[in-house]
């Protein structure tokens, strides 16, 4: 890169630091450094309302481009020819430190409805057997989902909530029973 004809700047010394593996131990020590600083002031006593819980556990999943020469390997949900990742983190809410790690496919995270109901509990059988993320505002207004749903040989349950306010759905992932499955035990 120049800057009129007096600076010239050289990237290839640059990035040939980041590529050693040195730095890549650098970032995980100083990733780690960080999150202990965050957590430190942080009470790990949970509310009262989740005492009755063992623990707590946040999931979250973040999607990355690829060079799109590894589309075939790590297809994007978006795009046909374009690769992409999802990094998925479950952090203890309780003890306030990650208990797992686990990065796939992006295209991967798409399980099949087994059964849909809506928040009052009307079963809706126009959604079983859809993948999970065709179902979108055009496909079902409601605002409340209780899904089963299937990926390979893993059955679990989903509800999604539409947040109005912030325009987005919200995900969680449970293998708490549905309440009037309690009712029958």
């Amino acid at each position: 890169m120049s800057l009129g004809n007096q600076l010239t700047v050289a990237y290839k010394p640059f990035h040939n630091q980041l590529r050693k593996e040195a730095f890549a131990d650098f970032m995980k020590q100083l990733t780690q450094f960080a999150m202990a600083q965050f957590v430190e002031g942080i009470s790990t006593l949970l509310p009262p309302k989740l005492s009755s819980f063992d623990d707590v556990l946040l999931q979250d999943g973040s999607s990355f481009s690829l060079h799109s020469g590894l589309a075939d390997i790590f297809p994007s949900r978006f795009k046909k020819d374009q690769a992409a990742i999802e990094c998925h983190l479950s952090i203890s809410l309780l003890s306030q430190s990650p208990k797992t790690r686990a990065v796939t496919a992006d295209k991967a995270l798409n399980p099949i409805i087994v059964e849909a109901r809506n928040g009052q509990g009307r079963k809706l059988t126009q959604l079983e057997g859809q993948k999970l993320q065709a179902v979108n505002l055009k496909t079902n207004r409601s605002e409340v989902l209780d899904l089963h749903c299937r990926r390979g040989h893993y059955e679990f349950r989903v509800i999604r909530r539409w947040f109005s306010e912030e325009k987005r759905f919200c995900l969680w992932l449970t293998k708490l029973q549905k309440m009037s499955d309690l009712a029958t035990l």
